[in-house]
């Protein structure tokens, strides 16, 4: 099939919930990507399907998907790219219960983002990482992480207005 249309369809699929079939749709335009060449391509293809993966419930695919994707983008330079990519592989981890490697990837990936000036997707990572460290016991870390997320955020929503007036509220006490 021809490139342009497959990746219709693997839109379509997507867009349709049809999430196993458009991960597939993506791992064959990342193989023809890479047969043309084209590396930096085919790794964003890998992640659309690692997404794809992971909204089908398939966590191991998902992460097989992404892995390393990230080093094809920073070797092109693109350190937002390469925060995504992180982040997806990490999302995976965290979702096949291995939080301790996902927690490393994501805090990897926040670093490239805040490099690369992209708060939005810093503040994503961040709330994740927060949360994975909750799970863990370290609630002031995660509180902290929390903060910082929001700090990262253009607009906060109400609930996010409440939990950074509670960290503030936490953080005054602690420091007395």
């Amino acid at each position: 099939m021809e490139n342009s249309s497959l990746k219709l369809k693997a839109e379509s699929n997507y867009n349709e919930k049809k999430y196993s079939e458009a991960a597939q749709n993506y791992l064959e335009l990342a193989n023809q990507s890479s047969q043309e060449g084209n590396e930096i391509q085919a790794a964003e293809f890998k992640n659309n399907a690692s997404v794809a993966f992971l909204l089908a419930g398939n966590c191991q695919a998902a992460y097989e998907s992404s892995f390393q994707t990230d080093l094809v983008f920073l070797k092109a330079g693109n350190q937002k790219f390469a925060g995504m990519s992180l982040g997806n592989q990490a999302a995976a981890l965290e979702e096949l219960g291995k939080n301790k490697e996902a927690l490393e990837l994501f805090e990897k990936g926040a670093q490239f983002l805040k490099e690369a000036g992209e708060n939005d997707l810093r503040a994503y990572i961040l709330k994740r990482i927060s949360a994975i460290k909750l799970k863990q016991g370290h609630h002031l870390e995660a509180l902290a992480t929390m903060d910082n997320a929001l700090d990262n955020v253009n607009s906060l929503s109400k609930k996010e207005r409440f939990l950074k007036r509670l960290s503030n509220f936490v953080f005054k006490l602690i420091r007395g």
